[in-house]
């Protein structure tokens, strides 16, 4: 998924790394090797520890966020129940 603001330039871009309702999964992985299938402990592992972490448990899924600095971008990995569902890098100070 790609947000654009109202110049046209990109803000977000979402891959999707499962299959979901009608999402198609990305086979993508980013230049550390965090790709699905990577753990919570990987991307740790990898990138450090996050600057900020969100949780939430709604309807017995448990949704976890972590949140990094990427120079002066965003990067956020999206756990569902312990499985990496999202990689989202936002093209903005955070």
């Amino acid at each position: 998924m790609i947000t654009e603001d109202k110049e046209g330039l990109i803000k977000v871009i979402i891959f999707y790394v499962i299959t979901g309702r009608p999402i198609n999964a990305a086979n993508v992985k980013t230049e550390e090797g965090i790709t699905s299938g990577s753990s919570l402990r990987d991307v740790v592992r990898i990138y450090g520890d996050p600057f900020q972490k969100s949780e939430n448990d709604l309807l017995g899924y448990q949704d976890m966020k972590i949140y990094y600095r990427y120079g002066n971008d965003g990067l956020t990995f999206r756990f569902k129940n312990g499985v990496l569902e999202s990689i989202n890098l936002t093209a903005e100070n955070i």
